[in-house]
């Protein structure tokens, strides 16, 4: 028998294509299990989330390195942990190797690599702390990736940006101060303004997303066209105020792929032929502020060495040449450059990779970047899955 799409998936149940096949007579539910069972997955992700980067203390990089235990980190543990349980206790069977897609096993190929590193981290107890904490993430991923439907995942991008509404809604508020050299950059709480920049960048592609399309509207019909236009500027005059120049870059990137996907040749050719005479007339009207804007401040010293970070580079890939393999364990690039250069970690995500996990760790990182990039690619035009 079949039941519906987001009815909760039973022992024994296996979601294909939005379907339940269970020999398992159907089960009534209502109240408080029925609306979990619609919104498990952003209650499982969300907090996750939260309990890592909404940051309402600061504390010295060394303090952090050393895998002290405050307030805010056991917080956070418990929430990782109750997440492990949850898991265990509803979905306790472990993956079958020969049902395990491509995508899948790259995860956790490259999940463990990263827990290993763990133990042979420079900081050993924030490694291990992280490592467990990654492993966590990709059962979560696998469990979501089979058992939750198309309806589950339109679910989890709104609670996503129901959370980042609220949360540049603090930030205009109220945000910690962090340091004289970020100056009055936006971000919230004391969370910095590159990892605030990012979110706020998938938030803004979201609700760009969302609004363009009638048909990602049509699955849930959870709210008015104009109302991800709101959230749209409220988030992307978020992301304009942290000054994040590479996550304005990609969402910059991101909406011109919104705005020119799915659509005819027609509206494509007439979209990029405005997109570039409104560049045009704004470099020539604003040049001069659009580029004290991307300046920051910083001198050309700076600006040649991307703030220093050439410099951390040049010396990452001399550390790399040291023990290029294993890599000097997770958590290292946080923390082996503060000396030196004066930074903590890489970045740049795959300068961490080398760094922490060396060549085997970055082939495993590489891959899956890969596999989902193929994936995200073989969908048909014109579909929402």
């Amino acid at each position: 028998m079949t039941a519906t799409a987001d009815a909760p998936p039973g022992r024994g149940a296996t979601i294909r294509n939005a379907v339940v096949a269970s020999d398992e007579p159907p089960r009534i539910i209502s109240g408080k299990q029925a609306w979990f069972a619609r919104w498990w997955v952003p209650c499982l992700i969300l907090p996750m989330m939260m309990a890592s980067d909404w940051k309402w203390r600061r504390r010295a990089a060394q303090e952090a390195l050393g895998g002290s235990l405050d307030v805010q980190v056991a917080i956070e543990l418990c929430v990782y942990l109750g997440i492990a349980m949850f898991l265990v206790m509803n979905y306790g069977k472990a993956p079958r190797l020969r049902r395990t897609t491509n995508l899948l096993f790259t995860m956790w190929a490259w999940a463990a690599i990263v827990f290993l590193s763990a133990f042979y981290s420079v900081f050993p107890k924030l490694g291990i702390v992280r490592g467990t904490q990654v492993l966590i993430i990709a059962a979560v991923a696998q469990t979501v990736a089979g058992n939750a439907t198309i309806q589950h995942m339109h679910r989890f991008a709104h609670g996503y940006l129901i959370m980042l509404t609220g949360a540049v809604a603090s930030g205009y508020v109220y945000k910690g101060r962090l340091n004289a050299l970020l100056g009055n950059r936006f971000h919230w709480l004391y969370l910095h303004p590159v990892p605030a920049g990012i979110y706020l960048m998938c938030g803004m592609i979201l609700a760009a997303a969302y609004f363009k399309s009638a048909q990602l509207r049509g699955v849930l019909n959870f709210w008015p066209r104009w109302v991800y236009a709101a959230i749209a500027c409220w988030i992307a005059l978020a992301l304009i105020l942290t000054k994040t120049r590479g996550s304005i870059a990609g969402a910059v990137v991101a909406l011109l792929f919104v705005v020119l996907w799915h659509t005819p040749t027609r509206t494509k050719l007439a979209a990029t032929i405005l997109a570039f005479l409104s560049g045009f007339i704004i470099v020539i009207g604003l040049g001069h502020e659009i580029l004290s804007y991307l300046e920051r401040g910083n001198s050309a010293t700076q600006l040649a060495t991307l703030n220093d970070r050439t410099n951390l580079w040049g010396a990452a890939f001399q550390k790399f040449s040291e023990r290029p393999f294993t890599g000097y364990g997770l958590g290292a690039s946080r923390g082996i450059f503060l000396d030196s250069i004066g930074l903590g970690g890489g970045h740049n995500a795959f300068v961490n990779v080398m760094v922490d996990q060396g060549l085997i760790g970055l082939v495993a990182f590489i891959s899956l970047l890969g596999i989902i990039g193929w994936q995200l690619f073989r969908f048909r035009p014109g579909t929402i899955g």
